[in-house]
């Protein structure tokens, strides 16, 4: 797993992830998500073309953004991501199309949303 976290300004930030998004790393992932999230208010995820993702990773996604949601913080992915990511999210059966389970008025964050 690979990671930066780029400042936009005090408010925001571009948390960069690439390598293996896979079980095998999903509590440094987990960390470096609850560490991005309470550094900035409005946070991105941007997928490294290259990037591995599994299971833990969506799921890790959506943890996530209902903490930041929770907190009143914004968290997006970059809509410009891996197709394999989006047929994962697909397949798996996570990504809605209707609204998040924490806000029907939020698109889900596998879908492009953001709270």
């Amino acid at each position: 797993m690979e990671w930066t976290l780029e400042h936009g300004g005090p408010e925001s930030a571009r948390l960069k992830l690439g390598g293996a998004l896979t079980l095998e790393f999903a509590v440094e992932l987990r960390e470096v998500l609850r560490q991005a999230i309470n550094t900035v208010p409005d946070l991105v995820i941007e997928l490294d073309r290259g990037a591995e993702a599994d299971l833990s990773c969506l799921q890790l996604f959506c943890a996530a953004h209902r903490a930041a949601f929770s907190a009143g913080r914004k968290l997006a992915l970059d809509p410009q991501r891996p197709e394999s990511f989006h047929l994962l999210a697909n397949a798996a059966g996570l990504c809605r199309r209707q609204g998040c389970t924490i806000d029907p008025k939020v698109r889900c964050i596998l879908s492009g949303g953001e709270a």
